[in-house]
């Protein structure tokens, strides 16, 4: 040991005194470096014996030259990123396979030990050996490292192996461009690694190999990232596509934009995926290479045609990212559709939304309405405005309780379109009965709490609760039942009352709806105290009447109707004891109704009774000042 130690020493101050000839040296160092790396050196079992020959090691490179060290170079490399994983303590993987046991977690040991192969002095004797290459020794190492890389074992050494090839990719690029499009595809294959750090690492290198890798090779990793995410029901492939494809874009920025068109279709429908991991790795690639959402009509014909493609996937996970997709490139438009992208978009719209209901389906059933709303050639077709009316219609009617009260609202907004046909003869047949559940199954539950059964086996036979486990659980599954039920109720009012159109009906049709409407509104104002069913209904009627002023007629209301509006006005009452939002929201219906009250002197003296006790018992100036608009709707001079 004492003379190793002397031998090393005196080669190391040659060496470094540059006294030696390029001949003299090489011979020493080919006698020397193969001792130091056999199992006499770094692979003895001695510690003392490895610590000595990693020193004399990294002296030996620290202080040769290129000349004399150029021709070890290769073999340096690929021997020095094995031993990456050969010299790490051997506790380290017993101690990761029984992380939990410790308190940790494998990916936070997995994070150390990478922390530690970055600043490990072998790397950056790696590090060195690399800036020794020419073209000549940059081929002859291309083997060694494909062999470093593909038969390497342990994380330190497969990690390793992909910061050498970034390092090759930013520090030499000129010289290994020639090599790139090769080990594009050798990490290509690594990325696969069960270990998502090495995985990453790999992903990561993929990036910066992509800066000098033809444009041919970069779409085929494009393709391959397209085959992971499509083609596994694995969803850490779906991850390990999101991250090659973010990759791409962070470290190869350039290259990437140069290809958006054939990348970025791809990028928008995964991530819409349900997975959050893929999700976020796509949408943070989205968000690195778009400048706004108005990107998406450039090539919204690609997104659509992939969108389409899997819309007949087998595979409900893909089916349902397709349609997301279709909704968000709607809802991406900002409402503007054009001719063009609508002939696009329609029939796979259509397609997206077809079906059984499913989580999530709401959404698109919005993007629906939204492409309905727009104005071009398509949507103001006849024949396809029936298809529309069909469509939302169906939806209106399905039965599962979650998306119900998601279809009743897109119902109320669809018909809100100004040139809509009046559709409250079918509105009504659908939303009658479910209010009038409603109210029934309010009572009930009022009832319960009423007697202090909060959970009463009433609702547990009606809804049992499937994995239920605690009073404190079941609390929650009851209050989240209720809140659904609430926010149906406020749908169906809402839509039922929106549906009325009097340009669309003759008098005595108008006055026969608008009383079927306002007398099962006021039953439920009556029997029901939640405030945004309330702010609901207000806020329809408000629609209601103003469309009714604006279209009124000279001919009179019906006795019927005059009783259920006066009955109306007398359940306005129960607004005062809401908070001030909901008073705004009622008065401002008075208001609305205000108008109409020339139809009927009884209405009208209701009307003036009611704002004079509101008037008298309110705080609000926000309040007081709309009931003073509608008291001057009434009584001008006043």
């Amino acid at each position: 040991m004492a003379l190793a130690r002397v031998l090393v020493s005196i080669l190391t101050r040659g060496l470094e005194a540059g006294d030696s000839t390029t001949r003299s040296a090489g011979a020493m160092l080919e006698h020397v470096l193969p001792f130091l790396l056999s199992p006499s050196g770094l692979e003895s079992p001695a510690q003392d014996i490895q610590s000595f020959s990693l020193s004399a090691l990294l002296q030996i490179i620290k202080k040769s030259n290129k000349s004399v060290l150029r021709p070890f170079v290769p073999d340096l490399v690929r021997r020095l990123i094995l031993l990456l994983s050969s010299l790490e303590p051997e506790g380290i993987e017993y101690i990761r396979l029984r992380a939990e046991q410790y308190g940790v977690t494998g990916q936070q040991i997995d994070d150390a030990r990478l922390s530690g192969v970055r600043g490990s002095p072998m790397l950056e004797a790696i590090e060195r050996c690399l800036d020794f290459l020419d073209e000549m020794s940059m081929q002859e190492l291309r083997r060694p490292l494909e062999d470093a890389i593909t038969t390497g074992l342990g994380l330190p050494s497969r990690v390793g192996g992909s910061r050498v090839l970034v390092s090759l990719s930013t520090r030499h690029n000129s010289l290994f461009r020639p090599h790139a499009n090769h080990f594009l595809r050798l990490a290509r294959k690594q990325v696969l690694d069960r270990n998502e750090t090495i995985s990453a690492s790999y992903a990561a290198a993929c990036g910066y190999l992509a800066r000098l890798t033809s444009d041919e090779e970069i779409l085929k990793l494009v393709e391959h990232c397209r085959k992971l995410y499509f083609d596994s029901d694995d969803e850490r492939h779906r991850v390990v596509a999101g991250e090659m494809v973010f990759s791409i874009s962070k470290y190869a920025t350039d290259r990437f934009g140069a290809l958006a068109a054939d990348i970025l279709p791809f990028v928008f429908l995964a991530k819409q995926d349900a997975y959050e991991g893929a999700r976020t790795l796509f949408q943070n690639t989205w968000n690195e290479t778009v400048g706004g959402s108005r990107t998406v009509l450039l090539y919204m014909q690609e997104i659509v045609q992939l969108a389409k493609q899997y819309l007949e996937s087998p595979r409900w996970s893909l089916k349902h990212t397709a349609a997301f997709t279709v909704a968000e490139a709607i809802d991406s438009t900002g409402g503007e559709i054009s001719d063009a992208t609508a002939r696009v978009v329609w029939p796979v719209l259509e397609k997206a939304v077809d079906g059984k209901t499913w989580e999530g389906k709401e959404r698109i059933l919005r993007a629906f309405v939204k492409f309905s709303h727009a104005r071009n050639t398509i949507t103001q077709d006849e024949t396809i405005r029936a298809r529309i009316e069909k469509i939302i219609l169906r939806e209106s009617k399905r039965n599962n309780a979650a998306y119900r009260q998601h279809a009743l609202s897109c119902l109320a907004e669809y018909v809100e379109l100004p040139d809509s046909r009046d559709l409250f003869t079918d509105i009504y047949g659908i939303t009658a009965p479910i209010i009038e559940d409603l109210l029934s199954e309010t009572d009930v539950m009022d009832h319960d709490m009423q007697s202090g059964d909060h959970l009463s086996r009433t609702m547990y036979e009606l809804h049992p609760p499937l994995d239920v486990k605690s009073e404190t659980q079941s609390c929650s599954w009851h209050a989240n039942q209720w809140h659904r039920k609430e926010e149906t109720l406020a749908s169906a009012q809402s839509a039922m009352l929106r549906s009325i159109n009097p340009q669309g009906q003759a008098n005595e049709e108008l006055n026969s709806s608008l009383s079927r409407a306002l007398a099962l509104t006021v039953r439920t104002l009556s029997e029901n105290g939640n405030r945004n069913v309330h702010n609901a209904i207000y806020e329809a009627e408000k629609s209601l009447f103003e469309k009714l002023a604006k279209g009124s007629s000279r001919q009179p209301f019906s006795e019927a109707l005059v009783a259920v509006l006066i009955e109306y006005v007398k359940t306005l009452s129960k607004s005062q004891d809401q908070v001030e939002q909901t008073r705004i929201k009622a008065a401002e219906a008075a208001a609305a109704l205000a108008p109409l009250s020339e139809k009927s002197e009884h209405l009208r003296a209701a009307l003036i009774v009611w704002i004079s006790s509101a008037k008298t018992q309110e705080r609000s100036v926000p309040v007081q000042q709309v009931l003073d608009r509608a008291r001057q709707a009434i009584i001008p001079n006043k």
